[in-house]
């Protein structure tokens, strides 16, 4: 499939990351690449391109934003200690003058 391909989507559930309830049976519309629409299954055109996700949820993607402000990425073992150990004051320098 190509971005500006036109296909639609069943899911069993559909976590929209909105913070909302999860959805059951729906189905999504995309085109050029984005959710154009969202509704009921039942209420899916009856043509068209469809994947069958149907016994799975679809959610957003999901993204490893996890980070150490306060670490170097050094290897040095001793530098490394240090920094595990470095209590909340010495973290935060350290996260402070990581942004520069």
């Amino acid at each position: 499939m190509t971005k500006k391909d036109r296909y639609n989507v069943k899911a069993g559930w559909l976590v929209d990351g909105s913070g909302a309830s999860a959805r059951h049976r729906v189905f999504l519309q995309i085109a050029e690449g984005r959710i154009v629409r969202i509704d009921a299954v039942e209420n899916a055109p009856p043509h068209g391109h469809f994947i069958d996700f149907g016994a799975d949820t679809v959610l957003p993607c999901l993204v490893d934003s996890h980070v150490h402000l306060f670490m170097s990425g050094t290897t040095d073992p001793q530098a490394r200690k240090q920094q595990l150990c470095a209590d909340c004051n010495e973290a935060r320098t350290a996260a402070a003058a990581s942004k520069r």
